[in-house]
Order: C-alpha cells, then sequence, then structure tokens
C-alpha cells in the first residue's frame, strides 16, 4: 500500500481496511499470496505483494502464523533475495528480503522470531538517478524506516522536555 497517486485519504482508507481484515487473512502462504495478488497480472505483481506484505508486517496487528505466512511469501515473490543475519541500523539481527523494483532496491529486515519488521530501506539501483535536486550513486539512500516497537497507541506520547 502506498498514497502515491491516490493521495493521503485512499491512503489511510486503504489502512484502516488492512488493519480490519487482518485477523480475516489465511495463515496458509499459499492461500494467503493468492489474496493479496487478487486479480492483479503482470510485472506490478512482484512490487505490490513485497508492499502489501512490508505494510502487514510493520503496521499490522497480524498475529504471529499470520507473520510468519506473510514473511514466506515475501521471501518467495519472484526475484526477491533473501540474506540471513543482517543488521539493522541500531544494530539488531533479523532477515532481509530484498528486490530491484523499477530504479530503486526495496529491502525489508524481519526479525525471525516473531516475523516483526525492524527496518525498511530503499536505495538508488544505479548512478545517474536524479531524487530532486541531487544526482544519486548506486546504493545512495532514498528512505529508511526503523520500526522501534509495534502496537496500537491508545494515547499520543508525551513530549520530551528540552535540554
Amino acid at each position: 500500500m502506498t498514497c502515491g497517486v491516490h493521495g493521503l485519504a485512499a491512503c489511510q482508507r486503504d489502512a484502516i481496511e488492512a488493519y480490519a481484515a487482518t485477523p480475516k487473512l489465511p495463515t496458509d502462504p499459499a492461500a494467503l499470496r493468492a489474496r493479496l495478488v487478487g486479480k492483479t497480472t503482470g510485472e506490478s505483481v512482484a512490487e505490490g505483494l513485497f508492499d502489501g506484505a512490508e505494510e502487514l508486517l510493520s503496521r499490522s496487528r497480524a498475529e504471529p502464523r499470520l507473520r510468519a505466512a506473510l514473511f514466506k511469501v515475501l521471501t518467495r515473490i519472484p526475484g526477491a533475495r533473501v540474506t540471513e543475519r543482517v543488521k539493522d541500523s541500531t544494530g539488531r539481527t533479523g532477515t532481509a528480503a530484498g528486490l530491484d523494483a523499477g530504479t530503486w532496491h526495496r529491502r525489508l529486515i524481519v526479525g525471525t522470531g516473531a516475523f516483526h519488521a525492524l527496518e525498511s530501506v530503499d536505495t538508488a539501483r544505479s548512478d545517474g538517478l536524479w531524487w530532486g535536486t541531487q544526482k544519486l550513486r548506486a546504493g545512495d539512500l532514498l528512505h529508511r524506516t526503523t520500526y522501534l516497537s509495534a502496537g496500537p497507541a491508545w494515547e499520543a506520547p508525551k513530549p520530551s522536555p528540552r535540554p
């Protein structure tokens, strides 16, 4: 799920629908993949499946069996590369699933104990891409999200006092 051309309202609606549907998703990896892909065909399936699995692993209330099935779906996407014993930016160890998506390389690091997303990283695949006014080189960081905790927020956190 991405906000992209559909705007924030569509993104929020999709997030609410995904959150509500999570308990109803199958825990068999093949059935789960079929449910996530639906009737989509073509080149967008791999990237859409990667995005959907990432969204559910990082922002849903999925139970452990569903998380394990999502991880299997993620690692079985055609073109996905799996690397074990990868450290995220905080030093936690997990397994990474990587996918080349257009001009970017997507990588999701998952803690294999409870299958929670640890970190999502997008980097440039080749030299010469433009990001705003900056010319990128292969491997340049475009986006990183590090998940330090996951769960419902019952209230907004109190701001830290300024030094």
